[in-house]
């Protein structure tokens, strides 16, 4: 298991690329969920949804790496990931807590 988690951090930057396009999505969709509620939505609400967006990526990527998943597998964990976002992993979280 160690080594997968070395291999994930520091191998290509094929991850970074996935998460970094999944967290543009999460953060493009935020901006249109803003509009459609007439909300106000500044280049700082961008930021920080991109940087919480790029930590859930990089969460659901370390599940996958600790479960012993191939690198394709963990790639793809870490664009959805990032997609979704912290949203996402809640959800989830609490249908696995929940055993459903």
């Amino acid at each position: 298991m160690q080594e997968h988690i070395a291999h994930f951090v520091g191998h290509k930057a094929d991850f970074i690329v996935m998460m970094v396009f999944g967290a543009v999505a999460h953060t493009a969709w935020q901006i249109k969920k803003a509009k459609l509620n007439k909300a106000v939505f500044t280049l700082i609400d961008g930021i920080i949804s991109m940087i919480i967006a790029m930590f859930s990526g990089i969460l659901f990527g370390l599940s996958a790496a600790a479960s012993g998943q191939g690198e394709l597998t963990v790639m793809v964990s870490v664009s959805v990931g990032s997609w979704l976002g912290i949203t996402g992993l809640n959800y989830f979280a609490n249908r696995f807590m929940q055993g459903k």
